[in-house]
């Protein structure tokens, strides 16, 4: 499975599911970098939050444990 279809479709609907809608993953590849990101937005009453985070070296389920925990970070 790739990073983009794990991220956008099931990580994403698992942290929606979790959160109440709140929480919205993109994934993005830039070629000439090499650089992979998961960009997570924290939708909250007075706006939201936004942050990305590296994933080029990270397998999925690294990928899954660093955005949960960047996550639970974002709520408070």
């Amino acid at each position: 499975m790739s990073k983009k279809q794990f991220i956008e479709l099931y990580l994403s609907a698992m942290l929606k599911a979790a959160t109440g809608r709140r929480v919205y993953l993109s994934y993005a590849n830039f070629d000439l970098a090499h650089e992979e990101i998961v960009r997570i937005e924290y939708k909250r009453d007075n706006g939201a939050a936004i942050c990305e985070i590296p994933v080029s070296k990270l397998e999925l389920l690294e990928i899954a444990v660093a955005v949960i925990e960047k996550v639970r970070g974002m709520q408070k």
